[in-house]
């Protein structure tokens, strides 16, 4: 059996994805996403950085891994406070915390995902450059008859990743880099 990853996220969502791709590269890993609350986004994430590190921190074994995951919101967020006191916080914990960004938004990981695009009829491509990747996401989720992006469709999104955007997506490609040969995903007989 592998270890534990906590990983701190901005929504639910996005902590339901993050899942779903990284158990179909390391299917024996544990994840455990941890959001800022009831209240979400990246705002809530800036604000309850400090108290979610330490108990991701208090909580970590010597198998496990500790990450954050956000959203990048180059195209969108003009004021980059939030997204510097995030970094910020994790630098204070180099070594023990990676910081990963999905570009532009963890959408844009969706689509790139080829199980993802077949359940929407669309092709898998590179949109780390896409300006609000989400927009066109609930676009195409509205145009394929499959409902409003909630959280019942987002827990189908998750069932239907492949986890193969990294064929597309460099940041995805990045995100999951950062696992290679870490102990949370290495098995107790390796």
């Amino acid at each position: 059996m592998s270890g534990r990853i906590f990983l701190i996220v901005e929504a639910e969502r996005d902590g339901r994805y993050a899942r779903a791709i990284i158990q179909r590269h390391y299917p024996k890993v544990e994840v455990r996403y941890i959001t800022p609350g009831r209240k979400q986004g990246i705002g809530e994430l800036a604000k309850n950085i400090e108290r979610l590190l330490i108990g991701a921190l208090e909580a970590k074994g010597k198998r496990d891994c500790v990450a954050v995951l956000h959203d990048a919101d180059e195209t969108t967020t003009p004021n980059r406070n939030l997204h510097q006191a995030i970094a910020q916080a994790c630098r204070k914990h180099k070594g023990t915390v990676v910081l990963v960004l999905a570009k532009d938004e963890i959408e844009a990981w969706l689509m790139a995902d080829s199980g993802v695009c077949a359940w929407l009829d669309r092709k898998p491509k590179n949109w780390d450059e896409a300006t609000q990747p989400s927009e066109t996401f609930k676009s195409w989720l509205d145009k394929a008859n499959k409902g409003p992006y909630d959280d019942d469709t987002a827990a189908q999104i998750a069932q239907r990743l492949q986890g193969d955007g990294h064929q597309h997506s460099p940041s995805l490609t990045e995100a999951l880099r950062h696992l290679n040969g870490a102990v949370c995903v290495q098995t107790e007989d390796t």
